[in-house]
């Protein structure tokens, strides 16, 4: 600006002309200049450290027991941590129920695991086509089925097809109310496992984990969508038609053993699960030797007894029902 006031100058140009076009603009930077963008570098994603199945164990057998089938679980069937909470427009909850489980209440290996993510439920065309559809490994199978037993001992009844599959247990007014657990628990689950190992690993670790397992196996890309929930051209009537397909595809591709990260691994759950059943067999040992007990049979004589029942069953005994005079 200061050089072409003097230029101004030099050509003849009053004063009282100069100020008026220099306030001009002036005015016009002052009011209508818009700040130049500021050029960024590209965006390059920090490098993900490799998880190894020996990290995921270290990880693990720093959890609780409950913790520890949750995360097992997670490894399976790879969860957004939205899937643990209520949707904050409409109320409605996604969390993952028994009944999700299609075999229930069978639960083995490989039973299909299907459920509609939270993602976009309001999008009624978006929604339509999310479905995800995962198999239970072995561990998770074993582990699910004696997470069952100890629930409906603790209940006193069988578990239904519609309730919670994870849940936990809030005493209000004396009153017991069980909920299914939150998001809050289920990060603050993981949390606690990284302060005590220093091994980062969030709920949504294992989606990136088991989507590289299944890629390294060779399941295409569009199976692994399914899998994670991802969107996919895949219809609900197709995908129940597809599913013992899809199930033979992940048996001859191993990708569920190598999605189980402990296999025959004996963990420090394994021995408590174990430590569990020898508790319950003692009981019943102590239980079956109070009856004895109390019919006054002499330990001695216990195989004797046995044998009796035995030949009754068969028939080589008969017992013949008299009236008593």
């Amino acid at each position: 600006m200061e050089d072409w006031i003097l230029l101004a100058k030099e050509k003849g140009v009053n004063s009282s002309k100069r100020k008026g076009i220099v306030d001009a603009v002036r005015s016009f930077y002052k009011h209508n200049r818009v700040p130049l963008i500021e050029v960024k570098a590209p965006y390059k994603p920090k490098p993900k450290e490799a998880l190894s199945d020996e990290d995921l164990r270290q990880f693990r057998e720093a959890l609780s027991f409950y913790g520890k089938i949750l995360f097992d679980f997670l490894l399976s069937v790879p969860l957004r941590e939205g899937q643990f909470q209520q949707c904050k427009h409409c109320g409605e909850s996604f969390y993952p129920r028994w009944r999700h489980i299609t075999t229930y209440p069978r639960i083995e290996a490989y039973s299909p695991f299907i459920i509609w993510p939270q993602k976009g439920h309001e999008n009624e065309n978006y929604h339509a086509s999310l479905r995800q559809v995962c198999f239970l490994t072995e561990t998770v199978a074993k582990e699910l089925n004696m997470y069952r037993n100890i629930k409906e001992k603790a209940l006193g009844r069988k578990l239904e097809p519609q309730e919670y599959i994870f849940t936990h247990q809030k005493n209000i007014e004396g009153i017991a109310h069980i909920t299914p657990i939150a998001k809050e628990m289920v990060v603050s689950t993981f949390w606690r496992a990284y302060e005590l190992t220093g091994i980062k690993i969030s709920p949504h670790t294992p989606r990136s984990w088991i989507n590289s397992i299944l890629a390294s196996r060779g399941i295409d890309k569009q199976l692994r969508d399914l899998y994670l929930g991802h969107s996919c051209a895949y219809e609900e009537g197709y995908i129940m038609q597809l599913i013992p397909q899809w199930q033979h595809t992940f048996k001859q591709t191993r990708a569920m053993e190598h999605l189980d990260i402990m296999g025959n691994v004996l963990s420090a759950f394994d021995v408590e699960s174990m430590q569990l059943q020898i508790e319950e067999q003692r009981q019943k040992i102590q239980h079956l030797t109070e009856r004895l007990n109390a019919t006054n049979i002499a330990p001695g004589d216990f195989e004797t007894v046995k044998t009796l029942i035995e030949n009754i069953k068969t028939g080589k005994i008969k017992i013949v029902l008299t009236k008593k005079e």
